[in-house]
């Protein structure tokens, strides 16, 4: 059930539900103010009494060369990338949150995050390239 979960994750899936905390994957969409994932998480962590895991996880293929050589993130993406995590961190802070930031690739680590007898649910978010 935990692969099954995790593959729909890299499909799309932004926000996880597992026994103690509701976990909101940030992918691209960083903003905090009208986030439908974080609106979702959050909802769904009052309704359960669950903590809130705001993550965003730097996976290092989107850094890599392409084909021809070329950088799928060049330098001021990436700069940018950071500045944009950095500050959706301070804005989590300010209101009593936090941000996890993890490198890697998301399905290596959303396992551990997530432990596959404590995962009962999911809510689906948008993935823009």
């Amino acid at each position: 059930r935990s692969s099954l979960l995790i593959g729909r994750a890299l499909a799309g899936l932004t926000c996880m539900v597992a026994a103690t905390v509701v976990c909101a994957w940030f992918r691209n969409d960083l903003r905090m103010h009208d986030s439908p994932v974080l609106s979702r998480a959050a909802f769904l962590a009052r309704r359960q009494g669950k903590t809130l895991l705001p993550t965003y996880i730097f996976d290092p293929r989107y850094f890599q060369r392409m084909r021809y050589r070329t950088l799928r993130t060049g330098p001021l993406r990436a700069l940018f990338l950071l500045q944009s995590v950095l500050a959706l961190k301070r804005q989590l802070r300010r209101l009593g949150s936090d941000l996890l930031i993890k490198i890697g690739k998301p399905e290596k680590i959303l396992p551990k995050l997530l432990p596959p007898a404590g995962t009962v649910g999911y809510a689906a978010g948008s993935h823009f390239c």
